[in-house]
């Protein structure tokens, strides 16, 4: 592979993930920090997941950009989603829900916003899992 080419999938793909294709498309998948992540489309939305067991939380980016948060929501996953800059073009209807099963962001297919997702994901894990210690 030529340096342009693997610079360029350095931008598109995040630091240890790799692209991967198989019977249900193409998806990114590796491990982060310790934890499992998995980018994927899936019916028209881009889909990112980062393994993590947290206290259930749901959340949804309103129109200027602000997370709604779900009543019940840990105080430190509320917290790390309150502490955002509302942007719109960022964060419009991105929902956010976690549980035991780890935590997932899903956003509409054709937004490049998977990285920012990742990025909010992984820093919900970090802020709910110290909570749980």
């Amino acid at each position: 592979m030529d340096a342009r080419l693997t610079e360029l999938l350095a931008e598109v793909v995040p630091a240890g993930l790799t692209r991967v294709e198989d019977d249900d498309g193409v998806r990114l998948a590796g491990v982060r920090g310790g934890r499992a992540v998995e980018i994927r489309t899936d019916g028209g939305a881009m889909v990112t997941r980062v393994e993590a067991s947290v206290p259930d939380i749901q959340a949804l980016g309103n129109a200027a950009g602000a997370f709604v948060v779900d009543l019940g929501a840990p105080p430190a996953g509320a917290a790390v989603l309150a502490a955002l800059p509302p942007v719109g073009p960022v964060w419009r209807d991105v929902r956010i829900h976690g549980g035991a099963g780890g935590l997932v962001a899903v956003r509409r297919s054709g937004a490049a916003g998977y990285r920012y997702d990742l990025w909010l994901l992984e820093r919900l894990a970090e802020a709910c899992c110290k909570m749980c210690r």
